[in-house]
């Protein structure tokens, strides 16, 4: 039986800190289209975060059931193999 070979994803990506938003306010334009630009732009890469941490679990949970399903065949194969070994001993025992 061939073992599960681990699934390589690169690491995930930091998520935008309200630090730095908060940093990037204080150099910008203090009028309102300023600060709604800026408010835009922020609330488009929270939503791109958001888009990405969605797809890295749903991969996740892709390869959760992958590695299940891959388990619960080998648990059937080792069910088989030992209901297989009890009654070849139960038949040397009648021998």
């Amino acid at each position: 039986s061939s073992d599960l070979a681990p699934v390589w994803r690169p690491a995930p990506r930091k998520s935008f800190s309200l630090c730095a938003a908060m940093a990037d306010s204080m150099a910008m334009p203090t009028g309102l289209k300023g600060k709604l630009a800026s408010l835009e732009d922020f609330i488009s890469m929270q939503n791109e975060e958001l888009a990405a941490q969605r797809q890295e679990i749903e991969a996740l949970r892709g390869d959760k059931s992958n590695i299940e399903q891959h388990y619960q065949g080998q648990l059937q194969e080792m069910k088989k193999t030992m209901v297989a070994d009890v009654q070849r001993m139960q038949e040397e025992v009648k021998k």
